[in-house]
């Protein structure tokens, strides 16, 4: 580390706020509009060239967003408008690696002080090595671009499967009723007519020797369920408070992730939902990857359906158990089933294979950003 320097962030870049662009003013383009949790959407402008990088101002505090394009960053976020000489992508991954919610301004709103920010103190190396650490770190997070594109590539067209048969009402195997409604051994019902059980989670008892994992509402996002940031607790569980193959977990509290659905489909063990979180349970006879999309589907009424003041929203066990669906029969649910678990399959194999990479590439980050692996060595004289 001996070519390293310790300087404040302030002599290494320039921090600036973004610009607002209120929703009525947003036109369709290929500009990416960056908020302070990332892509938000596109515009026919941009305001910056790119490559650049963004950080939160409100909101999501920390977050750190690199934009390969030129972009348009919003009033909520600070982005670098001067990189002063240093390797944009670098400067990312070292903003990834600082505490930045430390500078977090008092308030009622918290929010990102950007003078205080220019004040941190952080270790910068020559640019050969800005260029070396990029390109190692940038490597896995190419990889884990491909993986990500895989992914919502099966997604899209499970997802599109879904929809034809039985949002569309093209089920192949459908057989169409004299009267021309729904198709024959089908039927409008309510959600807790498919589901053995409608159950909210624990008041768990957090121990790090605990046997148990149990995932919060964090851990459910983008239709996903993310088990490395679960929490270990000791509280024995019940058999209908214990998740299974199959089930759908279900935000239940608060604003802004109420209403998100992620099935498990991945044989587990051990594991449970904290008090925020609702779990549903297909009945033997509901084809469990029917019921996924079906409860998936849900999400925005869940949403409107919550009760309670600003901050303090629930959704109840009953609007959840009486959500109207309909039921097709057994065959096509099966049908569907034998079309869909190869690809949820597979899915479920690339977001392990995600997860070990994120796990290998957040190992690799701070240690490469404070010296700890020397890359001198690996330069090309």
């Amino acid at each position: 580390m001996k070519e390293w320097q310790i300087k404040e962030l302030g002599n290494v870049l320039t921090l600036q706020r973004g610009y607002d662009l209120p929703s009525q003013f947003r036109q369709g383009g290929s500009v990416p509009i960056v908020s302070s949790s990332g892509i938000t959407g596109y515009h026919n402008e941009s305001k910056e060239s790119g490559p650049g990088v963004v950080t939160g101002r409100y909101g999501t505090l920390g977050e750190v967003h690199f934009v390969k394009t030129n972009y348009w960053p919003l009033n909520t976020t600070l982005f670098v408008k001067d990189f002063k000489g240093n390797y944009p992508r670098f400067i990312y991954y070292l903003l990834k690696v600082t505490d930045l919610e430390s500078s977090n301004s008092a308030g009622a709103v918290p929010g990102l002080n950007r003078n205080a920010l220019h004040t941190i103190k952080v270790a910068v190396p020559p640019l050969p090595i800005q260029r070396r650490i990029a390109d190692i770190l940038g490597q896995y997070d190419a990889l884990i671009d491909n993986y990500q594109q895989q992914i919502s590539k099966l997604e899209n067209m499970a997802q599109e499967i879904y929809r034809e048969w039985f949002v569309r009402g093209r089920c192949p195997y459908a057989q169409p009723s004299k009267d021309g409604g729904l198709p024959e051994g089908w039927e409008r019902t309510e959600l807790g007519n498919l589901s053995s059980v409608i159950q909210r989670g624990i008041s768990p008892a957090y121990d790090e020797e605990g046997k148990i994992l149990c995932l919060n509402q964090r851990c459910i996002r983008d239709g996903r369920i993310d088990y490395s940031i679960g929490r270990s607790q000791s509280k024995q569980v019940s058999v209908n408070r214990t998740v299974c193959f199959g089930d759908v977990l279900i935000n239940s509290t608060g604003e802004g992730t109420l209403g998100r659905t992620a099935q498990v489909y991945t044989t587990v063990d051990n594991v449970t939902v904290d008090s925020h979180v609702t779990i549903a349970r297909p009945n033997k006879d509901v084809s469990p990857e029917y019921y996924g999309f079906l409860v998936a589907s849900l999400e925005n009424y869940f949403e409107a359906m919550a009760l309670g003041s600003t901050g303090q929203t629930e959704l109840l066990r009953e609007v959840i158990s009486g959500a109207k669906v309909i039921r097709p029969d057994r065959h096509s649910m099966e049908k569907f089933g034998v079309i869909i678990a190869p690809i949820k399959i597979k899915i479920a194999n690339l977001q392990n294979q995600l997860i070990a990479l994120r796990q290998t590439r957040d190992a690799l980050l701070p240690r490469l950003l404070s010296g700890q692996i020397v890359v001198e060595e690996m330069i090309e004289q």
